[in-house]
Order: structure tokens, then sequence, then C-alpha cells
């Protein structure tokens, strides 16, 4: 058995196709001026006479000319000022067929809210602390400060904080800072007498 070259597959290849496409080429066809109209109804190609089906479509066409037959389908279709007559008289045709219906979510009614103004007694007032210095000893980085407070003598340094009452902030020579953290603001002491502003 021989072995086909690619050349030769080629070769067949290219002269089947030139024949198949010049066979068309070649081929005549009979024209139908009408086929639009009846492309539905008829075939696309027709050859020689019409036949007794087409005949039976197009029976005025036999013995007039394009001209007279396309004259007869305009005078015999309807006039385009004629107004529009709709079989169904009451029918919008432009209304939807199918209406989607929306359905509006249910609305809450929110109940106004009573506050009750019940006039509740103002807190008692702060009592200021009150607090007696009765000495300060040390150096200036290590003070220590004897003072009186509810009644009870003690000792305190810098940065302790009293029975959860106060701060002592500082301690300089001749007085004490606080910071109180009832009434959350500071106040000073002076050695052996009252609470000096500031």
């Amino acid at each position: 058995m021989q072995r086909l070259s690619l050349k030769s597959i080629f070769a067949a290849v290219l002269v089947f196709t030139l024949c198949f496409f010049t066979v068309g080429a070649f081929a005549q066809d009979d024209y139908d001026p009408f086929a639009d109209e009846f492309s539905d109804d008829m075939p696309a190609e027709m050859p020689g006479e019409a036949t007794a089906e087409a005949n039976d479509l197009m029976p005025s066409l036999s013995g007039k000319s394009e001209q007279e037959y396309m004259d007869s389908l305009i005078s015999s279709s309807v006039d385009p000022r004629a107004p529009f007559s709709p079989r169904v008289p009451d029918k919008d045709p432009f209304k939807a067929i199918v209406e989607k219906k929306v359905i509006a979510p249910p609305t809450r009614v929110q109940q106004p809210i009573q506050v009750s103004r019940v006039n509740k007694p103002a807190p008692p007032p702060v009592k200021p602390i009150k607090i007696f210095v009765s000495g300060i000893v040390g150096n200036e980085d290590q003070r220590l400060a004897i003072i009186k407070f509810e009644n009870n003598e003690m000792t305190v340094s810098k940065e302790q904080i009293v029975e959860g009452k106060f701060k002592v902030v500082d301690i300089q020579n001749d007085r004490i800072v606080v910071y109180s953290n009832k009434e959350q603001r500071r106040h000073t002491f002076k050695i052996g007498g009252d609470e000096k502003d500031g």
C-alpha cells in the first residue's frame, strides 16, 4: 500500500473545493421578485413557471405586470390615515397584560414613650475633706507628713492613698497637697492651720 504525502492530500482537498464552488458559481437561479412576501409559504427557488400551489397563493399575478400587482396590493391595504378601531373598544392597548402586585410592608406604630418625671432628691453635698497637718519631716526627696484625719493620727508619704478617700499628691516644706476622690479636686493644707485655697 502506498502512503499518501501531505502534498497530495492538500492538492486533493484544493481540487475538490474548486470543483464545488465553481459548480455553485455557474448555477443559475430563477429570480422571484415576490419571494420576500411569500417566503413562509413558498420555497426560495422556483424553477421554471410558477407551480399550482403558487398560483393558488397569487391568483392575481397571472397576466399582470409587477407594477400592476404592486398597485393592487397598495389599494387593497388599509388606509394609514384611517382612525384606529380596536376589536375590543374598552381595552387599553398600553396596559400591561400581567400586573405585579406590590404589597407594602406593614407599618409599625410607635407608642410615645412616657417619661415619668419623678423628682429625685438631689444627692447630699459631698463633705469636704478635713485634714490637720501636725508636722512635716525629712529631706526634699523623702518627706513624711504627720496628719490627723477623722480623729486618727497617721504618717503619710508622697503618692500614698489614704483609706481610698484621698491621695497625697505632694509634700512641701510647710504644706501638703491632696486629691479628694469624692470631690474630684485638689486641696492644700498648711502645717497647724486650715485648708489653703489654691
